[in-house]
């Protein structure tokens, strides 16, 4: 599973993304990424949520905060 993807699953599983909504999540990748070689995203990627409180940040332990 690529590393943006464990992340968002993580704050899913933790109840910070909620199930059964829509969020918009933009995801900027490192200039190494395997992405970017199609391959796995292996980088420690920007993960933006939009959410009505403002722009939220997902940790890499899948956690929020609102500054990168």
């Amino acid at each position: 599973m690529h590393e943006y993807m464990k992340r968002l699953k993580k704050s899913n599983l933790m109840g910070i993304i909620d199930t059964g909504t829509v969020n918009h999540a933009e995801v900027e990748h490192d200039l190494e990424c395997g992405v970017f070689a199609d391959s796995w995203c292996d980088c420690d990627p920007t993960i933006t949520i939009q959410t009505q409180q403002g722009d939220m940040y997902v940790l890499s332990d899948g956690r929020v905060s609102n500054s990168k």
